[in-house]
């Protein structure tokens, strides 16, 4: 999965991105930010389970994170209206 790091703010200025936690050992697999097109990427394991990202300044201080959670594909599930007899499809 890749993103892009979108500012303009002087103040917020990653020089790296680093994993700083994660509920399961391989949750993310690998991490790397490419400070000049200001890309961070990263390889999910398709395991469940949540991670934290942080972008690090140049004092090493977090300036911005990302908390990312990794679910059950979403499936589409019936439900019945309790006001009448209608099928209402919803995804989870």
């Amino acid at each position: 999965i890749e993103g892009v790091f979108h500012t303009d703010d002087p103040n917020i200025s990653p020089s790296k991105v680093e994993l700083i936690w994660q509920d399961r050992a391989g949750v993310i697999t690998t991490l790397d930010y490419n400070q000049t097109d200001k890309i961070v990427s990263f390889i999910a394991s398709g395991q469940k389970g949540n991670a934290i990202l942080a972008a690090k300044n140049d004092d090493d201080k977090i300036i911005w994170s990302w908390h990312m959670w990794f679910t059950d594909k979403p499936v589409v599930q019936l439900y019945e209206n309790e006001r009448g007899n209608n099928r209402n499809r919803a995804h989870r």
